[in-house]
């Protein structure tokens, strides 16, 4: 995420960071939530950043802190990603091994980022809430959900919670128009009706290309998208035959999804 877009369109989220950096009163945990579309992951990553750069009061991005938070390549720093996969107790286990070993950097904050926490296991939850309840000195966990109410009353308790904004449409436009991705083999071209299908899913640009990139099935229902609306337009028994059909030529329903 951009600098600009952090302050221009998550101006209390950026206040609140801004304001405990400075105090250096940041807080051991906080639950970053918002709507489906809302950048969160990314916006989880643009704190982390803005945590640990000495340089600027939100980030500069040209200190080296700040280049190893772009790669993902900071030596304190954890991401599991509940969006990919189900967040399972091994995972904190590992998270609790990795914190344990890591060396403390002077006036550095080791951080780690659980995206989509509410996708975890019930052996996973106790896990976590013992590793926030000790709150080991200096590191700070940056959850996030795009639903808060499938989130632990125990562990909402234990952290600062934080609303995540959509993206404008208008941005989110401007940065896809007329790019174009190949996946498998096959070129797309964000024209402004693909752009409109997808907000409502996506308000980041960055996740929308990595998880395309990552998944074909994404082609697929590109490729069915006017047949689908056309039977539609037939009738609505026309359009569950059509997915049924589908479905079973293809032996995967995840596209529709």
């Amino acid at each position: 995420m951009k600098k600009d877009e952090l302050l221009n369109y998550q101006p209390v989220l950026t206040k609140l960071f801004s304001s405990s950096k400075k105090k250096e009163r940041l807080a051991n945990a906080y639950l970053l939530y918002g709507e489906e579309n809302a950048p969160l992951k990314e916006t989880a990553l643009a704190l982390a950043k803005m945590i640990n750069c000495k340089e600027d009061d939100i980030f500069c991005d040209k200190c080296i802190s700040c280049s190893k938070y772009d790669n993902l390549s900071a030596s304190d720093f954890l991401l599991i990603d509940g969006k990919k996969e189900i967040i399972k107790k091994e995972q904190i286990k590992r998270l609790e091994d990795f914190f344990s070993m890591s060396a403390l950097e002077k006036n550095h904050h080791p951080i780690y980022i659980i995206n989509n926490v509410e996708n975890i296991t019930a052996e996973a939850i106790n896990s976590l809430l013992k590793f926030l309840e000790e709150g080991k000195n200096e590191v700070i966990a940056l959850l996030t959900t795009n639903n808060r109410e499938k989130v632990l009353k125990t562990i909402l308790s234990r952290c600062v919670k934080v609303t995540v904004n959509p993206l404008p449409y208008n941005i989110f436009e401007n940065s896809l128009l007329n790019q174009e991705i190949t996946i498998k083999d096959n070129r797309i071209i964000f024209d402004r009706q693909l752009i409109k299908t997808l907000y409502p899913f996506y308000s980041c640009r960055e996740t929308l290309l990595s998880d395309l990139s990552e998944d074909e099935s994404f082609f697929k229902a590109y490729e069915l998208y006017p047949y689908l609306l056309s039977s539609l337009a037939v009738s609505i028994d026309n359009f569950t035959f059509f997915i049924l059909r589908e479905i079973q030529l293809n032996s995967d329903n995840k596209c529709y999804n």
